[in-house]
């Protein structure tokens, strides 16, 4: 069997999106990949192939260069199964990223009392409940802030304490609420009702009394942290949302 390499690779991504994949920069690599291929004669996708485009051009991060080898990879391995002579199975680990990861800031309970009553002394009535609510859902739920700032009213079903939260790549997931969540969503939709825009259907709300956008919500937590004095701890950054998160 033949494979036409370059062919082949929108016939892979179809086949991963379908799985729900998004794969926008493994197209970008696929289709760099391919016209190297094509710029070198190459009719296979040898290991030795694959670490040139990896590593090309020179002076590239590490991180970079294991990212395209990874999407290299993995069609290689899809290639390998339609023809094992058209692809060879390319290991894992010839090019670590060598990337730390973030050390998160853990918040103690008090901190996270202090971040939400600072929240709750912001200037505009429906920004301080938004931002008092946001601090509160992240803690209690680990939710991503993107997950909570895209919640619709419609996604929380305070009677059966859940959440309908739209994770990444679109996927959907539940997320089980607390009791006392609960009654502090209860407790914030009133103050939402008062101040929405008539067309938003959005859960948390910015100023404007539309859907609270996740960059203002970081920039305003910054400074509610600086104002609580919620310094780094060391080989931590400053305290962000996403940390919640851990």
């Amino acid at each position: 069997m033949s494979v036409d390499l370059r062919a082949a690779i929108p016939a892979y991504l179809a086949a991963r999106r379908a799985r729900g994949h998004r794969l926008a920069k493994q197209e970008q690599l696929l289709k760099a990949f391919g016209a190297h291929l094509e710029a070198c004669g190459q009719r296979r996708v040898t290991v030795a192939v694959a670490l040139a485009f990896a590593t090309a051009p020179a002076g590239t991060s590490r991180a970079w260069q294991a990212q395209r080898l990874s999407a290299v990879r993995d069609f290689a391995r899809y290639i390998h199964f339609l023809d094992p002579t058209a692809a060879d199975l390319i290991p894992a680990g010839l090019l670590p990223a060598r990337r730390s990861r973030r050390v998160p800031y853990l918040f103690t309970d008090e901190e996270t009392a202090r971040l939400m009553a600072a929240a709750g002394a912001l200037r505009s009535p429906v920004l301080a409940a938004s931002m008092t609510t946001l601090v509160g859902l992240l803690a209690a739920t680990g939710m991503r802030g993107g997950e909570a700032g895209a919640l619709d009213v419609d996604d929380v079903d305070l009677d059966g304490l859940v959440a309908s939260v739209t994770g990444k790549y679109g996927r959907r997931r539940l997320v089980a609420l607390h009791p006392t969540t609960g009654r502090a969503l209860a407790g914030y939709l009133p103050v939402r009702g008062e101040h929405a825009a008539p067309d938003t259907t959005a859960l948390l709300l910015g100023a404007t009394g539309r859907r609270l956008r996740l960059n203002t919500a970081r920039e305003i937590f910054r400074k509610l942290a600086d104002d609580c004095g919620l310094t780094p701890r060391p080989g931590t950054g400053a305290p962000r949302l996403h940390d919640f998160r851990h």
